[in-house]
């Protein structure tokens, strides 16, 4: 019987299938270990459902840098910001942000660029591996990014994130106002400069992703619950049972992958972790006309845009509210006028909104690995807007720690104990 440190045996349930969560699933059972995933929505029906289907090796560059704080008051002050703090929220959210704050020194973005370049570097090829000989197989397409400005100038961290993509051996190419227009014509000429980064990605439909991973460990042996996880119980630092929608359950081993449902999961637990919510938006359009090469980025406007499957989604903006905090909607249509403003021609006809709370971690990475006042408990959470690059990679760190193998990245900056 396969053990590790914990002394645990071969069962682990995941809880949460969104795309860590599936992905955590694959790599245990390549390990030799049995899965139940278990979740209140069906596969990839949460957060993983509304993304703009980006796979970025190339973001090695953390949210929070040096500078970035000299640009809250135009962007909070701006009806068409592309991040809002509601009122009621900031007593809520002032610790995170502080924390956020503090976060923003050159030495602690040098420190998360690091873990960042770790855990997005080999997307492709991980997801390749995942994928072989599933319906997935030909989901990904390594298109490149194109990152456009409207006012045409540069950022205060630009220096310091240039750097970072260098070392990361990200691929560059700037653009001129022709040069864009030259690689998508439809684009407004509205754009007068930017950069393509052509070893980023897609994924043909994210959402599809997801319930192909989730089928194919079901396929190999594996148990989906539908349900919510109300309860843990804890024994002589273990959990020993959960209580699904109000049945005590026996475990073995917990892996919590449950995005911001793992706020109140690793409350329970006694765990303290500073997660909280970038709420964001898409609008999706079902027959936009054409299909672009290549995915759109407008950082001043907070908007990625690009294909999915055969419809057109607009996706982006961060909002700091309640998870339980209606959808403020005027957001996501904001978004559908910033999509016309992108792609003029778009046929914008049987749009569709959707909201989905991203889960964040103040210092600009996710929580990975074994708290150690848990012998079976493991976090795999916090990716704000990158779990569908990072999947995989948690995936298979997941897979590593509980077998007790050493790990393919350090994963110690990771750690849930770090706070």
């Amino acid at each position: 019987m396969m053990q590790d440190r914990g002394g645990a045996g071969r069962e682990v349930t995941v809880i949460g299938a969104g795309i860590i969560g599936v992905c955590c699933a694959l790599w245990l059972q390549r390990a030799g270990f049995d899965v139940t995933i278990v979740d209140k929505n069906e596969p990839g029906n949460g957060t993983s459902f509304g993304n703009t289907a980006m796979i970025t090796p190339s973001q090695v560059v953390p949210q929070s840098m040096p500078g970035l704080w000299k640009d809250l008051p135009r962007w909070l002050m701006s009806s068409r910001s592309p991040l809002k703090i509601r009122p009621g929220y900031l007593p809520m959210i002032a610790p995170w942000l502080w924390e956020f704050h503090r976060a923003a020194t050159v030495e602690n973005a040098i420190r998360v660029h690091r873990s960042l370049r770790a855990l997005h570097g080999g997307t492709f090829n991980l997801y390749a591996e995942l994928s072989r000989s599933t319906p997935a197989e030909n989901f990904f397409e390594m298109c490149g990014h194109m990152h456009l400005t409207v006012q045409g100038a540069k950022s205060r961290s630009s220096e310091l994130a240039g750097l970072m993509r260098e070392a990361a051996g990200v691929v560059i190419e700037p653009l001129s106002q022709d040069d864009i227009r030259a690689l998508e014509p439809r684009l407004a000429p509205i754009f007068k400069s930017g950069v393509l980064m052509p070893g980023s990605g897609r994924c043909r439909n994210p959402h599809r992703l997801v319930q192909i991973f989730a089928q194919e460990a079901v396929r190999n042996g594996a148990r989906f619950i539908k349900a919510d996880v109300n309860g843990i119980s804890v024994e002589n630092g273990r959990c020993v049972s959960i209580d699904i929608d109000g049945t005590r359950t026996p475990v073995q081993r917990i892996v919590v992958a449950a995005g911001m449902g793992s706020r109140a999961l690793t409350g329970k637990l006694g765990i303290k972790v500073p997660l909280d919510t970038e709420r964001g938006y898409h609008v999706t359009v079902p027959d936009p006309g054409f299909r672009p090469e290549r995915q759109v980025i407008v950082r001043e406007w907070g908007i990625g845009v690009g294909p999915i499957d055969d419809a057109l989604r607009g996706a982006g903006t961060v909002e700091f509210c309640s998870v339980n905090a209606k959808p403020n909607w005027k957001r996501a249509n904001n978004l559908l006028k910033r999509m016309k403003e992108i792609y003029p021609s778009v046929n914008t006809e049987g749009a569709t909104l959707w909201k989905g709370d991203r889960p964040s971690i103040s210092d600009g990475l996710p929580v990975l690995g074994r708290p150690a006042r848990y012998q079976n408990v493991y976090c795999a959470f916090g990716n704000a807007q990158h779990g569908m690059t990072a999947g995989p990679m948690m995936g298979k760190l997941v897979a590593e720690i509980v077998s007790g193998q050493a790990t393919s990245i350090d994963v110690a900056p990771l750690s849930p104990d770090r706070f």
